[in-house]
């Protein structure tokens, strides 16, 4: 039995797991902190310290999260000038359509505001593919993991035959409140050494998790 075999639905994170938008987010972030006079960040250092919540790495970034609201409006319209332009992650279509044509369930769950979230799954031609569509109501990025009652409650499958993908530590701890299995993409939003810390099976690309799902057991 192949290791898809034991999944009948999949929960995609958006932001660097389904859309390919790290370089632009790390674009957008140098452009913040230099209106804001704060030293800008390397590549590496942004894979290695991007964390949530986003208030606290802001904090660590030096920003003035008492001003925390007006700096996730700023990010956000700033994204979206951006995420419009953007495609997705290469070999997500084809994990897309793998699960599609095997009949699993697919959703997104997302820190995303939902309304864009929607309007860029629309954008990038995929949003016939997902039920529910699940993000927040705000711009802040913060409570994802309070989401998941609500995809419970929305699914006729349980937790254990889920398989969350996503690119972040924070995607492990949001599977982990679903109860559902969990793997990661390391062309996301986080380096591969922090990735790796959490346990869960990390994989290089989209093209090698396809790869890995599709591999028959002993």
């Amino acid at each position: 039995m192949a290791l898809i075999d034991q999944f009948r639905q999949i929960v995609w994170d958006f932001n660097g797991t389904l859309i390919d938008d790290l370089d632009a987010a790390f674009d957008i972030q140098q452009q913040m902190l230099r209106l804001h006079g704060l030293a800008p960040l390397t590549k590496a250092r942004y894979l290695d310290t991007f964390d949530f919540p986003i208030r606290d790495w802001y904090a660590f970034l030096g920003y003035d999260t008492e001003q925390y609201d007006q700096l996730a409006q700023q990010w956000a319209a700033l994204y979206q000038q951006r995420a419009v332009h953007l495609g997705l992650c290469p070999g997500a279509q084809a994990l897309l359509d793998l699960f599609a044509q095997r009949g699993i369930r697919q959703s997104v769950l997302s820190a995303a505001n939902v309304q864009q979230l929607n309007m860029l799954l629309r954008a990038l031609g995929i949003d016939g593919y997902f039920d529910p569509v699940l993000g927040l109501d705000n711009s802040r990025a913060h409570g994802k993991i309070a989401l998941c009652s609500a995809l419970r409650a929305s699914s006729p499958v349980p937790p254990e035959q889920m398989l969350f993908i996503g690119d972040t530590t924070q995607d492990v701890l949001t599977a982990r409140a679903l109860g559902s299995s969990c793997v990661l993409v390391a062309c996301g939003h986080q380096s591969r050494a922090r990735l790796e810390q959490t346990g869960v099976p990390v994989y290089e690309n989209h093209a090698a998790l396809r790869a890995a799902l599709l591999e028959k057991g002993g």
